[in-house]
């Protein structure tokens, strides 16, 4: 499950820089130039659909996107040369990506897969860095809210970020046989926008490609 990214950095008079095979400093800057929250440009009133890149030595990192309502993706990536290749720990391929960076502006274009469908769908989107911090999930906590079931009454719903790209959301009667039910698991891009309210992308790991997004703290779902 490989993404491919390949990065070609331009100067102010647009000519392509080319790493030196014989020093690593081009490569460690190039990885440099990407770190952070990169939000798309258009389409995105709510800043919800954005790419992050945060480097974890001089050529690898992690990474996590979400560019529109069926496409999202998360793990490692390895720069070698002029090119960044992403290994995607949700369960399916995206597909293949390019990236230009030029000005100020990170350009990501070509053929993705579709979640549900397996079909290629071309995607291309301007994205211009922010100031928001990347953020991690904390695997292991839980988030509880109340909730009322017509089956079994009064009871509490609990989602738990089980790893770094799996959640199990499920509901609890809180009284008699404490019943568990509408218990699913989820892949997931965790995002603490601006440190404010976590927010979660989740598809079905049942091959349902549709993205909801909530944030955590009352699990309140996000209309792009």
């Amino acid at each position: 499950m490989l993404l491919l990214l390949t990065i070609v950095c331009l100067s102010c008079e647009k000519k392509p820089v080319q790493p030196n095979e014989n020093d690593g400093t081009e490569t460690e800057s190039i990885n440099s130039s990407l770190q952070g929250v990169w939000l798309m440009k258009e389409h995105n009133e709510k800043a919800l659909f954005f790419i992050s890149f945060h480097p974890t030595s001089s050529t690898e990192g992690k990474y996590s996107l979400c560019v529109s309502t069926s496409i999202m993706s998360s793990g490692t990536y390895t720069i070698s040369s002029n090119s960044v290749n992403l290994t995607n720990y949700i369960g399916y391929s995206c597909g293949n990506l390019t990236v230009n960076l030029s000005n100020g502006c990170l350009t990501v274009y070509g053929n993705v897969i579709s979640y549900d469908t397996q079909d290629d769908e071309y995607f291309s989107e301007d994205f211009t860095l922010s100031n928001e911090e990347i953020s991690f999930p904390v695997v292991g906590i839980t988030y509880t809210y109340g909730c009322l079931s017509v089956i079994y009454g009064s009871s509490n719903q609990y989602l738990t970020l089980t790893s770094n790209y799996i959640l199990r959301i499920y509901s609890q009667q809180d009284h008699g046989s404490h019943t568990i039910f509408n218990d699913y698991t989820y892949y997931y891009v965790y995002r603490n926008k601006n440190n404010q309210n976590p927010i979660v992308y989740t598809q079905g790991t049942d091959g349902y490609g549709e993205i909801d997004i909530y944030q955590l703290i009352d699990f309140t779902e996000i209309i792009p």
